[in-house]
């Protein structure tokens, strides 16, 4: 969950991050080999069908990890284990082949 002293320490490597450019480089290189990682777990579920393939792997990792990232760092607002379950179905739904496709000029309902 995002309320270990993991997290914790994470957040403090970011906020010194913006004032060490030596930390800037390390938690980028850190991050990126993890970005890479996620990445290529969506290209093999785009690959095999589980994900929808109009969007990039790269914005596949934005909007699955970004939403929990925000709360923790930002919003200050930790989610439980079970939060992040419910983030992770409610992404794959969202994500999934067939579901409403995103950037397109199509009405949606309710507006």
């Amino acid at each position: 969950a995002l309320r270990s002293p993991q997290s914790n320490v994470l957040a403090d490597i970011a906020a010194a991050a913006t004032r060490d450019p030596e930390l800037a480089e390390l938690q980028q290189a850190y991050l990126s080999r993890r970005r890479a990682a996620a990445a290529r777990l969506a290209e093999q579920m785009q690959r095999s069908g589980a994900l929808r393939d109009d969007i990039s792997s790269a914005e596949v990792v934005d909007l699955v990890v970004g939403p929990l990232f925000y709360r923790r760092f930002h919003a200050q607002r930790p989610m439980t284990a079970e939060q992040i379950r419910a983030h992770a179905d409610l992404m794959f739904v969202l994500l999934a082949p067939g579901s409403a496709p995103f950037g397109r000029d199509e009405p949606r309902s309710g507006s």
